[in-house]
Parts: C-alpha cells; sequence; structure tokens
C-alpha cells in the first residue's frame, strides 16, 4: 500500500545544500539515494542539510553495528496506529514505550515493527543510507530522489 509514509524535508535546508552539492560536484553530475558509490556527496549534501537547519533522524541499520542519518520519515497516523497495537500487543512489557529511533538496543525492536507493517499490506524499501550507504529499511515512501544538476 502505497502512500502512507512521506519524507520530512526543510525545503530552505535542501535548497541550501543542493548548492553546496552543486558547487561541489558541478553542474552535470547525478546523486542516487540508493548507490553506494554515491556514500560520500550523500554524506557531503547532509552535513550541510544539518547546517542550515534540517534536521534528520540517525537510525542503526539491518545491522546494530554502524548508525546512519536519513531525512525524517512521517507515516500516517492511522497507519502507525494500527501497526503499534499489533506490535505492542507482542510486547506487553514495553508498556507501550515508543521505540527509540536512535538507540542500538532497540534495532532488533524496530526491525519487529517494520516486519508487521509489511505484513499489515505496507510496503517498504531498502536504501542506501545517506551517509555511507549501508542499507536501511524504511517504509516506502512512493518517490525516487535524484538530484540532476543541469
Amino acid at each position: 500500500m502505497k502512500g502512507t509514509a512521506r519524507f520530512i524535508v526543510d525545503e530552505n535546508a535542501a535548497r541550501k545544500a543542493d548548492d553546496a552539492l552543486k558547487a561541489r560536484v558541478g553542474s552535470h553530475n547525478k546523486l542516487s539515494v540508493s548507490s553506494p558509490s554515491d556514500a560520500e556527496a550523500r554524506r557531503f549534501w547532509m552535513d550541510h542539510y544539518l547546517q542550515a537547519g534540517g534536521q534528520a533522524n540517525v537510525i542503526y541499520g539491518l545491522g546494530k553495528d554502524r548508525p546512519v542519518r536519513i531525512l525524517p520519515i512521517e507515516i500516517d497516523p492511522k497507519v502507525a496506529a494500527h501497526v503499534d497495537q499489533l506490535f505492542y500487543s507482542r510486547h506487553p512489557d514495553l508498556n507501550n514505550r515508543p521505540l527509540s529511533v536512535n538507540s542500538p538496543e532497540d534495532a532488533e525492536l524496530r526491525k519487529e515493527w517494520m516486519d508487521i507493517y509489511e505484513q499489515a499490506g505496507h510496503s517498504t524499501v531498502i536504501i542506501a543510507g545517506l551517509d555511507d550507504g549501508k542499507p536501511v529499511r524504511i517504509p516506502d515512501i512512493s518517490v525516487r530522489v535524484d538530484y540532476n544538476f543541469v
């Protein structure tokens, strides 16, 4: 099911980061969010995005070893509530404690939450982390983000 999640982007900060990246890499380059070979450029973009006031979540990818930064994701509140209900019914010991997006201790619980999200019929995608190209599973945001400088 598409359309249940979206990135939250500060347009002003993104424009400034785009301009900084364009000045660095030239006017005819393409930056893909899914290519590990673009990790350095994504890290540069994210650094400038944050310096310009944009926000990012630091999360642990498919493993617990190294965090990556991604833009915040907003999930449709009705979908999130449904998945939360299923998830917390399996984990009454958590007392509905929100899962931390940046705690390695919650990495396995976040993976399970995403499994339930998928089982409930919602799409996920695996993207390369914006910093180092490490894979991260996120809700399908129904958009492809590429940068084309012309």
